[in-house]
């Protein structure tokens, strides 16, 4: 995410594409995969080997559903699934990172986590990345679906060129867009994804401080293991949203906090309150 974030920065970018696959895990092509692996991880090798050696069977739920095999790609759940899915698109990556290949004079920057891959630059160098990329994935058992593409457009006044560019992929243009749970793009995008999400966290807030009226203890649990997280996460992925989260602060402060301590409780309260247990 913050790697995303400096590549959308970078004066030389233009538009980042983020690339969404169907059915990914489950398509990769496992045999091209662990023959990689000998080369790139050989310990992991014998043990996908092993693990993948037989189609396994993936039961249909209800009775008399049955079954069907599992022949490609990698079970979600299984240990080793994130790491053999991860070096078994590796051959790809390291392709799309020779710019030569697509007629380039230099790479797009990627970035790459399981199966989202997002590219970064110039509208025309992304579109030759962006073909590349659907010609030679499927050999990887990587595919593309356009349809849930997004073409992130940096400044405004380039969203016409990325139309006539990529109109033909049926694809999204916009200027920011959801990304890794993050967000990525113009502050205005930013701010709507944030404020959004706090409208949904506040209404959280207030069901939350409705149980702690009669299960303080229930409610104080559910919101240090839960529903913190949260937003913690964008408070680590998001940066300058301080504000936006002012009216979630609030709720805390008027509604949950009195709610499982049973009063009012003062601004100093407030403030030690807001720190961790390992502080006292």
């Amino acid at each position: 995410i913050h790697a995303m974030a400096e590549i959308y920065d970078d004066d030389s970018t233009e538009a980042i594409l983020l690339i969404d696959t169907s059915n990914a895990s489950n398509s990769l092509n496992r045999d091209a995969s662990v023959k990689n692996m000998k080369f790139t991880c050989p310990p992991l090798a014998k043990y996908v080997e092993n693990t993948y050696r037989e189609p396994s069977n993936l039961y249909i739920k209800g009775a008399d559903r049955g079954y069907i095999k599992s022949e490609e790609g990698y079970t979600q759940g299984d240990n080793a699934a994130m790491a053999g899915y991860s070096l078994g698109t590796r051959p790809l990556i390291d392709h799309l990172l020779n710019p030569e290949i697509y007629a380039l004079q230099e790479a797009i920057q990627q970035v790459w986590f399981a199966d989202d891959s997002a590219g970064a630059g110039k509208l025309k160098a992304l579109l030759l990345w962006w073909k590349e990329i659907l010609r030679v994935g499927p050999k990887y058992g990587y595919f593309p679906n356009p349809a849930k593409c997004v073409l992130i457009v940096k400044d405004p006044k380039d969203k016409k060129e990325a139309e006539e560019l990529f109109g033909e992929y049926n694809m999204e243009f916009t200027t920011g867009n959801r990304h890794l749970g993050a967000v990525l793009g113009s502050t205005q995008s930013k701010v709507e994804f944030v404020t959004k999400k706090v409208e949904e966290w506040v209404e959280d807030v207030k069901q939350l401080a409705k149980i702690a009226t009669s299960e303080p203890q229930a409610a104080y649990t559910g919101y240090c293991n839960g529903i913190q997280h949260r937003w913690t996460f964008f408070q680590r992925t998001i940066p300058g949203i301080s504000e936006l989260l002012r009216p979630l602060e609030n709720e805390i402060r008027r509604t949950l906090v009195p709610a499982l301590v049973g009063r009012h409780v003062s601004d100093d309260e407030r403030e030690v309150s807001a720190l961790p247990v390992r502080c006292g």
